[in-house]
C-alpha cells in the first residue's frame, strides 16, 4: 500500500469533520515512524507536508491540527514537514 493510500485509510477510519477534514484530505503522508520496540505495528508519528488548499484551512482555522492531531493515539504525532506559504 503506497503512502497515501495509508493516509487516506487512516482518515476513513477515524471521525472528523468541517475544517479538520478538509486538512486532512489536503495533507501529503510523506513518511510513518515506528517505536523499534513497538509489536503491534503501531505509527509513533506521522510525518504530513501540507499542498495550498491544507495551508489555507491552518491559515483559517489554526486549531485544525490540534484537532486531527486528538483523533489519532495518544503517543502518536502528526509532524508537519512544510507549512510556509
Amino acid at each position: 500500500m503506497i503512502l497515501q493510500d495509508k493516509w487516506f485509510d487512516i482518515l476513513n477510519h477515524i471521525k472528523i469533520v468541517g475544517f479538520t477534514k478538509t486538512f486532512a484530505y489536503n495533507c501529503k503522508l510523506v513518511s510513518i515512524g515506528y517505536n523499534d520496540d513497538n509489536e503491534k505495528d503501531e505509527a509513533y508519528y506521522y510525518r504530513i507536508d501540507l499542498n495550498a488548499d491544507a495551508k489555507k484551512v491552518i491559515e483559517l482555522d489554526p486549531s485544525v491540527l490540534s484537532k486531527l492531531q486528538g483523533k489519532f493515539l495518544e503517543d502518536e504525532v502528526i509532524v508537519i514537514l512544510n507549512n510556509k506559504g
